[in-house]
């Protein structure tokens, strides 16, 4: 999804744009992104996914100490976001491939 399809989106009920920073672990220098300042956490994932060219399957988002989820029991979550506002962006790691991940615990008995 396209910043302006969000926007059209959220038009009608949240004009106002904001400006977050972005911080996203690794070697990265922090960045900014210009979003609604309400929106749902998916398509907030999907702007900076987009943006950063990351995997959005991958994304986690952190917002004041907390992740941000894109669903809670079958509903959509959206964010509120003020002028000046982080986000602290982590990419999870793809298992390798090949790798049978077995949790077993009886093989360590």
């Amino acid at each position: 999804m396209r910043m302006e399809e969000i926007v059209e989106e959220t038009n009608g009920k949240h004009e106002k744009m904001v400006e977050i920073t972005l911080k996203i672990i690794g070697p990265a220098r922090p960045s900014r992104l210009h979003v609604p300042s309400s929106l749902r956490v998916h398509d907030l994932r999907k702007l900076i996914a987009g943006k950063n060219r990351l995997p959005v399957e991958n994304l986690k988002l952190i917002s004041q100490g907390k992740v941000l989820h894109d669903r809670e029991d079958e509903d959509d979550i959206y964010i509120q976001l003020n002028d000046g506002d982080s986000l602290i962006v982590a990419v999870k790691p793809k298992a390798p491939s090949g790798l049978d991940i077995d949790d077993d615990e009886e093989d360590l008995v």
